[in-house]
C-alpha cells in the first residue's frame, strides 16, 4: 500500500509556473538599457520599455522582485541619457 502515488500531489513538472514574463522583460531590458547607455535613441526606447513593463508587472503581484529591478535599471539607464543629452546641449552651445 506504501508503493501507490498520492493522486493529490502533483509532480513538480506540472507546477505551476510563478514567473511574469513582462517582469523578466522589464528586468531583461533595464539591464541592455544599462548596458547601452552610449546609444541615445536604443537606450531612450528600451529604457522607457523596461519602465513600462516593470510597472505592469509590479500591479500584476508576480515576480515583484524581477518588475522592480527592470523599474528600477530602466529609471537609472533613462537618468543616464538625459544627463548625457543635456551634458551634450551644453557643450555645445558654449
Amino acid at each position: 500500500m506504501a508503493d501507490q502515488p498520492n493522486p493529490d500531489v502533483k509532480p513538480a513538472s506540472e507546477a505551476p509556473s510563478t514567473v511574469d514574463g513582462l517582469s523578466v522583460a522589464a528586468m531583461v531590458l533595464g539591464i541592455a538599457a544599462l548596458v547601452l547607455f552610449w546609444l541615445p535613441i536604443v537606450n531612450f526606447v528600451v529604457a522607457i520599455l523596461a519602465i513600462i513593463f516593470g510597472i505592469i508587472g509590479i500591479t500584476r503581484k508576480q515576480s515583484v522582485g524581477m518588475a522592480v529591478a527592470g523599474l528600477a535599471t530602466g529609471a537609472i539607464a533613462l537618468t543616464i541619457i538625459v544627463v548625457f543629452i543635456i551634458a551634450a546641449i551644453v557643450q555645445n552651445s558654449a
